[in-house]
């Protein structure tokens, strides 16, 4: 990320208290890791069913 990006983002946070849901790149890709088996497992029940 760019210096600018994070002084901007900084400034954001600090006047409006904001904060990302997730912090982490790690964490990111674990809930769209979750989200997607979840739907996996729907498809896989919708096909079982019929």
């Amino acid at each position: 990320m760019a210096r600018s990006q994070r002084v901007t983002s900084r400034r954001l946070r600090a006047a409006t208290g904001w904060a990302p849901q997730l912090r982490a790149g790690t964490q990111i890709w674990s809930q769209i890791w979750d989200q997607a088996g979840d739907r996996a497992r729907g498809e896989a029940r919708d096909r079982i069913a019929g």
